[in-house]
């Protein structure tokens, strides 16, 4: 004798096929079985089923879905491209502006350039007195 589902409106709806109350009756064994876990499993259970509800495999979505991921994917990936040109150009810049520095100093002396005057025994073409005046210079007297 087929069974017949009568919702709560009393009217009959056709009858289940014997696929369909097998379904049910998985279902409903299934749902007692995790009413019947601890707080601690069903939580890790439904940790895992929200994993493997999000890595559902490309046939179980309509192709205009993947399109659009797809298209979603390819905007981040590029978004994420001209940001990092762009950090790469400011530290370019950067590093350009600190290796002309170092070149700068490296051409430049280290100390101030001394005054030449004339008025000494030895006059500045011969040698530079400059020399004469340094603390490194031995004394002749």
């Amino acid at each position: 004798m087929p069974v017949v589902v009568v919702d709560a409106g009393r009217r009959p709806r056709a009858p289940l096929s014997d696929t369909a109350r097998h379904v049910i009756a998985a279902l409903a064994h299934e749902a007692r079985l995790r009413r019947a876990l601890t707080w601690r499993d069903r939580a890790r259970e439904d940790f895992q089923r929200e994993n493997a509800t999000r890595t559902a495999l490309p046939g179980a979505t309509s192709t205009a879905a993947i399109r659009r991921t797809a298209r979603t994917r390819a905007a981040a990936t590029a978004r994420r491209q001209q940001d990092a040109r762009a950090a790469l150009a400011r530290a370019d810049a950067v590093t350009g502006k600190i290796n002309a520095e170092l070149r700068l100093r490296e051409r430049l002396p280290d100390h101030p350039s001394h005054q030449t005057h004339h008025r000494g025994q030895i006059p500045d073409w011969v040698a530079d007195s400059h020399a004469l005046l340094h603390t490194d210079t031995p004394s002749t007297g």
